[in-house]
């Protein structure tokens, strides 16, 4: 918001300069708004006493701005080396101060926030998680047929509950800082979101490890009663098909906890466009930004190692996969799946 009036005076000093100090206050509201007068002092010489002089007053308005109308008072401080300009200044201090209203109003900007989109990653999600937890109850309920016998019902379930893990990924990836009044997410410091940007590592990782670990560990079972050179009976016991399962999700989750702990990923929103306006400082105003997650450290070698992990326990699954292929055709063998 800007305005522009004009003082002049209404007579001739009888000697030297007057000064004229204009002074603003806005109700309410002093402590949240910059405001700028141009120029700070008037100085008008006795020899162009009649000239206006024009005076701009600029109040900066962005996207942290309230909205709504304000109550604006100006007020003119006099100086005079004519001392019955001090004495008319003092005598009609109520004409030297004019009261206003204005209407402040923040810049939109587009944040690029696709609310239909979001709601068709919620359906999706929903879809996913109704899925496995069908499938869940369905494995219960038929835990005494051969073929879920053969697979065994926990690690079955396991299956399910990372397809239900990995899903909750796509309510993360559509959290932003919608809801961020204060504008805190400009800095990196609005928590929901930044909450939400280290979430969609731990679901998708931890979600991907629980789904892999209970095929993997199986078909390692496989594989060492496959390899034995000898006819005696051998077992590998549930205990350690679990143990290793559990191995992979805890070399997991320390991965992402050094990530978290060291350079944590923080929700920033990036202004991108942004249009001329001589009254906000810098002279532009944000009409739109994007959000994107990043940190303010180094997240290339966490990413490096948590790749390098799935990488290899899928690569060695697939090497177990050919030492087993003489069961590809019983209720056994779980490596196609792999």
């Amino acid at each position: 918001f800007s305005m522009t009036y004009t003082v002049q005076l209404g007579a001739q000093p009888t000697r030297g300069a007057v000064w004229v100090r204009p002074q603003v206050r806005l109700f309410g509201l002093n402590d949240m708004l910059t405001v700028k007068i141009s120029p700070e002092t008037v100085v008008i010489y006795r020899d162009d006493w009649e000239a206006p002089h024009e005076v701009t007053i600029s109040v900066a308005v962005d996207e942290n701005t309230p909205r709504g109308g304000v109550r604006a008072e100006v007020t003119h401080e006099i100086e005079a080396c004519d001392e019955a300009f001090m004495q008319l200044a003092s005598e009609n201090a109520a004409a030297l101060t004019r009261q206003f209203d204005v209407s402040l109003v923040k810049p939109e900007v587009d944040r690029n926030v696709n609310f239909p989109l979001k709601v068709v990653c919620w359906g999706l999600c929903l879809i996913n998680i109704c899925v496995a937890i069908t499938f869940f109850f369905w494995t219960l309920i038929n835990r005494q047929h051969p073929v879920v016998k053969a697979s065994q019902t926990i690690f079955l379930a396991m299956i399910a509950l990372g397809g239900v893990v990995s899903s909750l990924t796509i309510l993360a990836i559509t959290f932003d800082d919608e809801g961020d009044d204060e504008g805190l997410a400009a800095t990196g410091e609005y928590l929901p979101a930044n909450y939400a940007c280290m979430a969609m590592v731990w679901l998708y990782s931890l979600g991907f490890v629980i789904t892999l670990a209970p095929l993997f560990a199986k078909t390692w079972r496989l594989a060492k009663i496959v390899n034995r050179k000898d006819l005696k009976r051998f077992s590998v016991p549930s205990y350690q098909v679990f143990a290793i399962c559990l191995f992979l999700v805890v070399v997991d989750a320390v991965i992402i906890l050094t990530w978290t702990l060291l350079a944590p990923l923080k929700y920033y929103r990036i202004n991108v466009a942004f249009k001329e306006d001589p009254t906000s400082p810098g002279g532009l105003v944000p009409v739109e930004s994007i959000g994107k997650c990043r940190t303010d450290g180094n997240e290339v070698p966490f990413i490096v190692v948590l790749v390098c992990f799935h990488l290899g326990v899928l690569l060695y699954g697939n090497y177990i996969c050919a030492q087993i292929k003489v069961l590809k055709h019983t209720v056994l063998s779980e490596g196609k799946h792999l």
